[in-house]
């Protein structure tokens, strides 16, 4: 999930060249595995992240 505002106006770029905000992502069993293959540890991740993106 991302949240991405139009910043580049303020810049003086063309609309949706250049987008920040926030994003977060969560992957369970991203590579298979499970609690019993890991002993409970491992098998989930969460991330939330500061983002910025430039389209040229």
């Amino acid at each position: 999930m991302q949240l991405m505002y139009d910043v580049g106006y303020r810049f003086g770029q063309k609309k949706k060249r250049l987008r920040v905000g926030l994003a977060y992502q969560f992957w369970n069993n991203k590579f298979g595995n499970t609690r019993a293959t890991t002993g409970g540890r491992g098998q989930r991740a969460s991330t939330p992240m500061i983002r910025a993106e430039y389209h040229f």
